[in-house]
C-alpha cells in the first residue's frame, strides 16, 4: 500500500501508474497545487523532465522488481512530467534517438537508467 500525500500533479497521475505496478494507493491530498513546483526538475526542458520522470519510475527503491520495462502510455507519462501528450511524444522520441530508451505500442524499455536520471546535468 502506498499513501500519497503529495501536493503536486503526480497526485493525479501516480495512482494509475502505481496500480499498473500492482500497488494499492490511498491518495490523501489528490489535488494540484503550484506551490513547490519550481524544483530543479521543473527547470529542465521537456526532454529533461521526461527523462527524470522515467528514471524515477524505474527507481528500484521506489518500485522494487520493476525491471527495465514499463507498460505506460504517452499521456500518462505526460501527466507525470507536466507535459502535453504532444510534448511528451517529442521528448520520448528524443530520448529514444539518444539510445536511452525504446518505445513500442505498449510502453517503454529503459536502456540507460543512469543516463535518464542524469539527463540535463
Amino acid at each position: 500500500i502506498v499513501i500519497d500525500y503529495a501536493y503536486g500533479s503526480a497526485s493525479l497521475a501516480m495512482p494509475n501508474v502505481l496500480a499498473k505496478l500492482g500497488a494499492e494507493v490511498l491518495a490523501v491530498n489528490p489535488y494540484v497545487s503550484t506551490a513547490g513546483m519550481l524544483g530543479y526538475d521543473r527547470m529542465l526542458d521537456a526532454t529533461g523532465r521526461m527523462a527524470r520522470t522515467i528514471a524515477w519510475l524505474f527507481n528500484p527503491l521506489l518500485f522494487p522488481g520493476v525491471g527495465d520495462r514499463l507498460e505506460i502510455n504517452q499521456e500518462e507519462l505526460g501527466q507525470l512530467s507536466g507535459l502535453s501528450r504532444q510534448a511528451a511524444n517529442r521528448a520520448l522520441r528524443a530520448l529514444q534517438e539518444r539510445g536511452l530508451l525504446e518505445l513500442d505500442a505498449q510502453g517503454i524499455r529503459a536502456l540507460d537508467k543512469d543516463g535518464l536520471s542524469h539527463f540535463g546535468d
